[in-house]
């Protein structure tokens, strides 16, 4: 590539020890080189930070203090950061490749998108597959109908936030997908969909735990809309999030 873009991965964690490491592995072994990864941590009593420090290897900084939830670390980390391109993995995720990073700056080098983000899977426990996120490109509407971007494969060139702005604190479960609506459909960022798994992310996580969580996460994003003056329509989400799951492969049930 003619340019190579520093970028910025932001990692929050909070007594994150089981996992982690498998997190900045997958960060040190990313065949591209200009990478700078931040750790916000919420104040650890288990091993994370002597993993971190031990481990970590790829430009990182890290920083450890009580914080008001995960978009309120989220927030810090972009405070932080120095990089052209931002993205975030979680503690307990990794990338699915060692190319990740590498192909998400060859589409920001060679095209004008603002984003890019691609497909995802789940693993359980046992490091299984079992369900797959295949991303679609973005088109108006996308959010109310249940479908969105894969927030873990979610790039974005620091003017995103720079118009944007950050994670609201307003969400306890969606402030994630609020972004993402924010940047594209509100301010109409354009993106880029790389059609192939990009992320890991084991089961588990706030947003895929229950039946409750789905409701929680339906009034929110429900709030989000029409905070934003933007038509919503119950039956139309609904819908769309039983489309999905059928679209989702499922694995080993």
């Amino acid at each position: 590539m003619k340019n190579s873009p520093l970028i910025t991965v932001i990692t929050v964690c909070f007594n994150s020890e089981k996992y982690i490491s498998d997190c900045i592995n997958s960060v040190n072994h990313q065949t591209y080189e200009k990478i700078e990864h931040i750790f916000i941590d919420g104040g650890s009593t288990d091993k994370t930070l002597e993993i971190i420090q031990n481990h970590a290897n790829r430009n990182s900084v890290v920083v450890s203090e009580p914080d008001r939830g995960i978009y309120d670390a989220m927030n810090k980390g972009l405070e932080l950061c120095t990089g052209e391109i931002i993205g975030f993995l979680n503690s307990d995720d990794l990338y699915s490749n060692n190319n990740v990073l590498s192909k998400i700056a060859e589409i920001f080098n060679n095209s004008n998108v603002d984003i890019v983000h691609g497909d995802l899977q789940f693993i359980n426990e046992n490091n299984e597959v079992v369900r797959s996120w295949k991303g679609e490109s973005y088109y108006s509407g996308q959010f109310a109908r249940s479908m969105s971007p894969a927030h873990p494969t979610f790039y974005c060139k620091r003017a995103v936030f720079d118009k944007v702005g950050r994670f609201t604190l307003d969400y306890k479960i969606v402030g994630d997908l609020e972004f993402m609506f924010r940047s594209l459909e509100i301010s109409k960022m354009s993106s880029s969909l790389i059609s192939e798994n990009l992320v890991i992310m084991r089961l588990g996580g706030i947003s895929t735990e229950s039946i409750y969580t789905s409701w929680s996460i339906y009034k929110e994003v429900k709030n989000f809309h029409l905070y934003h003056g933007v038509s919503f329509n119950s039956f139309v989400y609904w819908r769309g999030k039983f489309l999905k799951f059928l679209k989702q492969k499922v694995f080993n049930r």
